[in-house]
């Protein structure tokens, strides 16, 4: 847990589900701390279809908005994430739906679809990947509505970053999905090694507290939802048409053969339009244009590292001050990352099949 969110999220977690319910009138039934339901890709679209059709008339960033809250926002509050609700003040608002506003209600949809999709932890895919859904969202509803231009936020920075005014779109926009899940194993490993001090030597507790923190902070599931995410957010049209079509687009026929060679971007062939059109970008070499083949090389390794030791300076200073002054302490361990995220990548463009690779590769593992 980021240690500034720690304060509220105590207060939070007191809470009795009287006076959550009580602060959000006609909202889920009942209002609870945790969303672990796995939901099939077709329901949870056929519930985004259900709020534009209880919001006719809505734009698509609207609406984008909303649903981004019901899972992330001062209204959810859970508790494997200790940013959700900070959301709201990284994300630029809306008329329609401000930050102290629930995002919706049952006077907007029925109890079963406000309730369903409050319990959404991830959405499961016909190809059979669980994809949180919910990480998605916030880069998607970042991509349509922008940074938040609250006047404060200058001055006091925000819990995910609280140098807020000295991180650039880029930063901010990758922080949301991999980068931010990349650089929250470094955060856990800092919080549970035994010395913040000591040489690296990646063996013994060393490597099973880092191997732990890897399945803990940075689960396939997510990483999926952050690559599906970026894409989502350069889909023509996102703010535009309706969500529900964006997402019927992308998700739509994933186990058909015909995934596989479309001409157009869809969550079979992500890691091929993840790698071309990633925010920071990667060096890539472009095989064929349609269907859409990319590769790329370990070269691409120092770019993850300094975007990486960019996101620490800012997110959690008091932990990469000390990094920065002794860093062959802590490279290993920004090193190991961007190898394995990038081996990652690589086993998925290297599979013709177009499949999901296994997450993390073997700590042997390096990208060529």
């Amino acid at each position: 847990m980021i240690p500034f969110l720690k304060p509220l999220i105590d207060a939070l977690l007191a809470q009795t589900p009287d006076a959550a319910q009580a602060a959000w009138p006609n909202g889920p039934s009942p209002i609870g701390l945790r969303a672990t339901a796995d939901v099939p890709v077709q329901q949870y679209i056929d519930w985004i279809v259900a709020v534009e059709s209880g919001l006719p008339g809505r734009a698509p960033k609207e609406i984008i908005r909303r649903v981004r809250r019901m899972h992330y926002s001062n209204f959810s509050v859970k508790l494997e994430s200790s940013t959700s609700q900070t959301m709201d003040e990284l994300i630029g608002g809306t008329v329609d739906n401000p930050d102290g506003e629930p995002p919706l209600t049952t006077a907007h949809v029925g109890q079963p679809v406000l309730d369903g999709l409050f319990s959404t932890s991830s959405i499961l895919t016909a190809a059979g990947h669980k994809v949180d859904i919910t990480h998605a969202l916030n880069i998607m509803d970042f991509a349509a509505n922008g940074r938040s231009l609250y006047g404060g936020l200058a001055g006091i920075g925000t819990f995910v970053l609280p140098n807020y005014e000295s991180a650039d779109a880029e930063l901010v926009f990758a922080s949301l999905g991999w980068l931010g899940d990349l650089a929250s194993v470094w955060y856990e490993w800092m919080e549970k090694r035994p010395s913040r001090t000591q040489a690296t030597t990646l063996t013994g507790t060393e490597r099973t507290i880092f191997e732990q923190a890897l399945t803990d902070r940075c689960p396939l599931g997510d990483l999926l939802g952050d690559i599906d995410g970026a894409m989502l957010a350069t889909f023509p049209g996102l703010s535009l048409q309706p969500l529900s079509t964006t997402l019927a687009s992308y998700y739509g026929g994933e186990a058909s053969a015909g995934a596989v060679t479309a001409p157009h971007m869809n969550s079979r062939q992500r890691f091929h339009y993840f790698v071309d059109r990633s925010i920071p970008e990667f060096t890539h070499a472009r095989l064929a244009p349609a269907p859409l083949r990319r590769t790329v090389d370990a070269s691409n390794t120092e770019m993850i590292v300094t975007v990486m030791k960019r996101l620490t300076n800012l997110t959690w200073h008091q932990y990469s001050a000390i990094a920065e002054e002794d860093p062959v302490t802590h490279d290993p361990i920004f090193l190991e990352l961007a190898n394995r995220f990038l081996k990652w990548l690589q086993d998925g463009l290297a599979d013709p099949n177009c499949g999901v690779p296994a997450w993390p590769p073997a700590p042997t593992a390096r990208p060529r």
